[in-house]
């Protein structure tokens, strides 16, 4: 067996294990869902917090969707981060209360939700739910997660999705619902989204967010999740966002998100590793095994390179590891699409998923040459 011929062959047996996870949870995730039963608390000790930076042309929407739903059961705080437009004022016009901060060394959420939750300290909440400005609670509300983060002293994550979006906003449902359900019907604690999310106090105390990262949410998670209280899923609940605004915007997001939790997983795996197998734990298993799960597209570029080197190698005796990666690959993508996909995008664009896949291409490609290291606000289409 020749040096590329080996190579390709363990690569393929080790796109094997993504590809069949993926499978399963997507699989997993169409069973019905027991909903946990949920202690009656007082939501009304819990706030809302919205870090803010520059919102002033879509804070008034968000606001006023949020204030509906609301039914003022939680009490809204604004942060106001480095903003140099009528954020603020919109805000407190709308009655919401508004914590303006300046820091311009320290930017970004992180540090944004960090400078709130000190403050806070002085006279704490039962729990915290976080919501992004460029979001709105589409489906139940802040105190459904209040709620069910005080009851269970658990961070609870609800549905994050896009709204139309194209591919794009199929492969963010498939992977914040598809897979997520999966990982929960499976027994697993779920990632954190960045948004719409519950913590209790008691956790937020014990376990601060962790700052001066660009995948801060999911860094927070993996540590609940080592300690034994990791974020459960709360699917009755569903928060929705516009699609970032133009390439450049899509981009942005892109880079930071992925650029972020392909450098937290890199840092996190030996503690994921250790936490998930001594002792063996199956939820943190499974949990470990959906981080392990490349982004989709890269995992089709992956499994696309792999393939071509394979047919250089000129020994297709070592080619089953693709006769099962691929199917396994297309057909959760399929089943997903069917279940979460069809209504907005027809079967014929996704036939153009490779060619979506590939042109993310350069957001991986700098990862390992230019990574993208600081905060950069994310343009959105506005309603």
């Amino acid at each position: 067996m020749g040096f590329l011929a080996q190579f390709t062959f363990w690569g393929g047996v080790a796109l094997c294990f993504p590809c069949v996870f993926l499978l399963l949870e997507v699989m997993v995730g169409l069973w019905p869902r027991r909903q946990k039963r949920t202690v009656s608390v007082d939501a009304h000790s819990s706030v809302l917090l919205i870090p803010a930076h520059n919102e002033e042309a879509g804070i008034e929407a968000m606001l006023s969707k949020l204030l509906e739903a609301q039914n003022s059961e939680v009490k809204i705080l604004i942060i106001a981060d480095n903003c140099s437009d009528q954020t603020a004022t919109i805000a407190q016009k709308l009655g919401v209360e508004v914590w303006e901060r300046e820091d311009k060394e320290k930017r970004g959420k992180p540090w944004a939700l960090h400078w709130a939750l000190s403050r806070l300290a002085k006279n704490p909440p039962a729990a915290v739910v976080c919501v992004d400005a460029d979001w709105w609670l589409a489906r139940g509300n802040a105190a459904d997660l209040a709620t069910s983060a005080s009851a269970h002293q658990r961070p609870v994550q609800a549905l994050n999705l896009m709204e139309g979006g194209g591919l794009r906003g199929f492969a963010f449902r498939f992977r914040n619902e598809a897979r997520l359900c999966g990982l929960a019907n499976l027994g697993a604690p779920c990632q954190l989204n960045g948004t719409g999310f519950a913590m209790p106090w008691t956790l937020v105390e014990k376990h601060p967010i962790p700052v001066g990262e660009l995948a801060e949410d999911a860094s927070w998670g993996w540590a609940l999740t080592m300690k034994g209280v990791g974020p459960v899923l709360m699917p009755n609940v569903e928060v929705r966002s516009h699609p970032p605004a133009g390439g450049q915007g899509v981009q942005t997001q892109l880079r930071r998100w992925e650029h972020g939790v392909m450098s937290a997983t890199l840092r996190h795996l030996p503690k994921l590793l250790v936490s998930a197998l001594i002792p063996p734990r199956l939820g943190r298993i499974f949990h470990l095994a959906d981080i392990c799960v490349p982004p989709l597209a890269l995992l089709t570029i992956l499994c696309f390179i792999f393939t071509v080197m394979d047919g250089f190698s000129h020994d297709w005796r070592l080619s089953w590891p693709f006769v099962v990666a691929w199917p396994s690959l297309l057909l959760a993508v399929l089943i997903g699409w069917f279940r979460y996909g069809r209504e907005t995008v027809p079967f014929s664009k996704l036939l153009l998923a490779p060619v979506y896949a590939m042109g993310k291409v350069g957001i991986y490609t700098s990862f390992l040459f230019r990574r993208e290291k600081g905060w950069k606000r994310t343009e959105r289409e506005e309603s």
